[in-house]
């Protein structure tokens, strides 16, 4: 089905000759805005818990413990929105060297620079667990480096817990080289293609669960959220394509979704892993980015507010940089200082401040030089030799 090919807010533009950038915008902040009580969600989960520093809050409420604890959700609606955008924004796109050379650009312009600036932030930290003969002999701590800066950590689990959430940069990195691919699952919307691809996106995990041995790399098991993005990217397009007033549905979607996903993190001890991690999470997922996307109702319009927005840009930097910032707030004994509740408000407004000025100042500033100097390779002419 034809139709322009969107420019999500929160997401930059592969380059200024992109496929997408001669295309009409499609702005879908309420996605740019959910961004930000996801990446927050996984920052107190990692404060939260038997002595961390928003213990005595959790401790007091066994129910508000287990949503916190169920922070991995996140991820899986993280996968499902980048499913969504990816599969919107290049599914008309024709894979020509130059366009996957200006995907690759933006891809590593999106996820690279914050990771990078986050190794920085832990170079000290790095520097002395390298020198300790508890990581192995020197080949083997070269190789623990190797898995974090060419971000493996989804294929192989490090030994060290450096920067813990960055495993999921590796399946980012995953599911964008599989990406031109799988965006041709809903480049003809139909129901046939959306059940058939929410179906994949359902049996793949399962599969590999009976099929491979534990412990299954990341980067395939969550290859499944993702897909449902992209699901959910197809039936945008096919309502969408029928005249559908999606902001009419949309709270009828993300409402039931968010409610739905609720009871299903408080029950899932009962449910099983089954229920709730291979089907269950996916399911809601699909449901809130597609509800949210189709816009309406008073949650779409909070997530659309310049403060939400400005919180999902700095989203990524609060998701990557939370853990190396929590390190040093550690070490420094900031977390002492003040009663534990208190120190844990004060360690979540600094990553926060941060975080801001980092999407502000860095963030973007450092993707439009990758992109610009890919695409001065790309014009440079061919030297020729004698």
């Amino acid at each position: 089905m034809g139709g322009p090919t969107p420019v999500f807010a929160g997401e930059r533009r592969a380059g200024a000759d992109d496929d997408a950038a001669r295309e009409a915008p499609d702005q879908m902040p309420a996605l740019t805005g959910i961004r930000v009580p996801l990446a927050l969600w996984v920052v107190v989960h990692h404060i939260s818990g038997p002595g961390r520093m928003l213990d005595p809050v959790t401790a007091a409420s066994p129910a508000l413990y287990a949503l916190i604890d169920a922070a991995w959700v996140a991820l899986s609606a993280f996968f499902a929105i980048s499913g969504f955008v990816l599969a919107r924004r290049y599914r008309n796109t024709v894979w020509s060297r130059d366009a996957l050379a200006r995907f690759a650009a933006a891809r590593f312009g999106r996820i690279y620079p914050v990771y990078f600036l986050s190794l920085l932030i832990l170079l000290p930290i790095i520097a002395e667990a390298m020198r300790q003969d508890e990581l192995g002999s020197p080949a083997e701590r070269a190789g623990l480096l190797l898995n974090y800066v060419l971000l493996l950590q989804g294929w192989h689990w490090p030994s060290v817990s450096w920067n813990t959430p960055a495993w999921s940069l590796s399946c980012e990195v995953f599911f964008y080289a599989c990406a031109p691919i799988v965006v041709l699952l809903v480049r003809v919307t139909s129901w046939p293609r959306v059940l058939a691809t929410a179906g994949l996106a359902c049996a793949l995990p399962i599969g590999m669960r009976l099929l491979i041995d534990p412990p299954i790399p990341k980067a395939l098991l969550y290859f499944g959220d993702f897909l449902i993005g992209v699901a959910a990217a197809g039936l945008y397009e096919h309502c969408r394509s029928r005249g559908a007033r999606l902001h009419r549905v949309g709270p009828w979607v993300y409402g039931p979704a968010f409610a739905g996903g609720i009871a299903l993190l408080l029950s899932r001890d009962a449910l099983g892993s089954f229920l709730v991690f291979d089907s269950g999470v996916r399911i809601v997922s699909a449901l809130l980015v597609f509800g949210l996307a189709c816009g309406g109702g008073w949650l779409v319009r909070a997530l659309s507010s310049p403060i939400a927005l400005a919180g999902g840009r700095a989203s990524y930097a609060i998701y990557i940089l939370h853990i190396p910032v929590l390190w040093w707030f550690e070490r420094w004994r900031f977390d002492a200082a003040l009663p534990p509740v208190y120190a844990g408000m004060v360690y979540v407004l600094v990553v926060v401040v941060l975080s801001l000025v980092v999407s502000r100042w860095y963030e973007g500033p450092a993707n439009e030089i990758v992109r610009r100097w890919c695409a001065g390779r790309r014009r440079a002419p061919a030297v020729r030799f004698a």
